[in-house]
């Protein structure tokens, strides 16, 4: 059982062991940087919250048919046929008329729950996932059925129903969930991009694609700012005022949670530091947590792609810097006692001579993984400019190189590759396919089938 004063080990993402030892700047002096990273949040009236609306057909979009579930989910795949299960079509049809209730009407907009910290609960999530199943695979039953029409409108919906979360999520959570939907609605997308769309039907699916050409930077912004503003600001807020660092190291093993344990009589316990001096400098922790984040964003702003390396040079310097200057103080806080003097020593030392020692432990612990993060939302938006590309050859009745199609007006731009240098998706015209050169930036040839599972050498999109 963890101690009362410890915090949660899993809490911290990534040990820094490897990092080159460089030294950042204090913590203290993030003080100077404005709080310009808060998500700013004005609650919706009901009436005018779409989710509001939405929750009460969420029940029925679940089957009860474990079978049936796992068909829809098996047919998200772009390579894969349209549902021909007679139960799952019945059931499709079912639940068409729900479908079409769940979208955004005139004066509504959609606003999930309020982050109170980590606590929260996300019951909307799942369902707002389950509707973009459901229509994806109501798309491609629309096509099977030589409703093309309904099949783009449908996919269409998706498309905007993806923006929508997208717009909506404040903080990585839902990010992750939204990003999920986002999928959903491309490899609709890509499904009909294989099949023998018309140019006027390719048109108005590219169309859609290239109005999201900010998207990913959007998301990765928002979710970032939500994640600073309803996670760090709402558990350092919970803390409680206190020069007991001991306390303040119960209530970080809760996250807040929780009110905190005092240490037993008989327990090694830290030093009190004197009057004016505060363990936990809360106004520098945020601004220190909000520097970090300031600093992906203006670099995605300005280019537009996957920082690839940024993250060694920026966050993990802090952080390892911090561990090391915490020292036996982040080995009492995060391991069982009893302690040897020289780490109680240390940790003493932190308490009373270093600035902010508990504001630096809860970065250590609690700041993300900000890279797998952004690759999973430039994952998206990697494939969102390929299917433009493919669609451009939709329209120009053959693949063709992207200059070419711009010169002709069949695309707006290059599509560029998030995960290069600026450079273009890379294309074969022979055996026509577009790919990514992926998380780790090399060209290995563009090979795969189109399923992108997993971490493959290339994102590859076959036409």
């Amino acid at each position: 059982m963890l101690s009362p004063r410890r915090p949660v080990a899993g809490l911290l993402v990534t040990v820094l062991i490897s990092l080159v030892p460089v030294l950042c700047p204090a913590l203290r002096a993030a003080e100077t940087v404005p709080d310009d990273i808060a998500l700013p949040r004005a609650e919706v009236p009901d009436a005018q919250n779409a989710l509001v609306r939405w929750r009460a057909h969420f029940p029925a979009l679940q089957p009860g048919n474990d079978g049936i579930s796992g068909l829809l989910i098996d047919h998200l795949s772009p390579l894969r046929p349209a549902v021909a299960d007679p139960d799952a079509l019945l059931w499709l049809d079912g639940v068409r008329p729900i479908i079409g209730e769940l979208g955004l009407r005139d004066g509504e907009v959609l606003q999930l729950l309020r982050i109170e910290g980590p606590d929260t609960p996300f019951p909307d999530h799942a369902p707002l996932y389950q509707v973009a199943v459901i229509r994806a695979n109501l798309a491609r039953r629309a096509w099977a059925a030589g409703d093309r029409a309904g099949a783009l409108k449908l996919a269409r919906e998706n498309l905007d129903f993806a923006r929508v979360f997208l717009r909506a999520q404040e903080g990585v959570i839902a990010m992750i969930k939204a990003s999920g939907v986002w999928q959903v609605s491309l490899d609709t997308v890509y499904w009909l991009a294989r099949q023998p769309l018309t140019a006027d039907e390719a048109a108005s699916l590219q169309a859609d694609l290239e109005a999201d050409a900010a998207l990913a930077r959007e998301t990765i912004a928002r979710g970032f700012r939500g994640e600073y503003t309803f996670f760090y600001k709402t558990v350092i807020g919970r803390m409680p005022q206190t020069r007991d660092a001991d306390l303040l190291l119960s209530s970080l093993a809760s996250l807040a949670m929780h009110p905190p344990t005092p240490v037993a009589p008989d327990e090694q316990h830290l030093a009190l530091p004197p009057e004016g001096r505060e363990p936990l400098d809360r106004e520098a922790t945020l601004r220190a947590g909000a520097e970090d984040i300031r600093g992906y964003l203006r670099v995605i702003e300005r280019t537009g792609r996957f920082p690839r390396g940024y993250h060694t040079g920026h966050t993990a310097v802090a952080l390892s810097a911090w561990l090391r200057e915490l020292g036996g103080f982040y080995t009492y806080a995060t391991d069982e006692g009893p302690f040897l003097p020289s780490v109680l020593a240390e940790a003493n030392a932190a308490v009373l001579h270093s600035e902010n020692p508990v504001g630096k432990l809860f970065l250590v612990l609690n700041t993300p993984q900000w890279e797998p993060l952004m690759v999973s939302i430039f994952r998206r938006e990697a494939q969102r400019a390929a299917l433009a590309g493919m669609l451009a050859w939709r329209r120009n009745g053959q693949p063709a190189a992207w200059d070419v199609l711009v010169r002709k007006g069949l695309l707006a731009a290059e599509p560029v590759d998030p995960f290069g240098n600026g450079e273009p998706l890379r294309s074969d015209l022979q055996k026509p396919r577009i790919w990514s050169v992926g998380i780790d930036g090399v060209d290995n040839g563009g090979f795969g089938n189109g399923e992108n599972v997993g971490q493959p050498d290339d994102l590859v999109w076959p036409w």
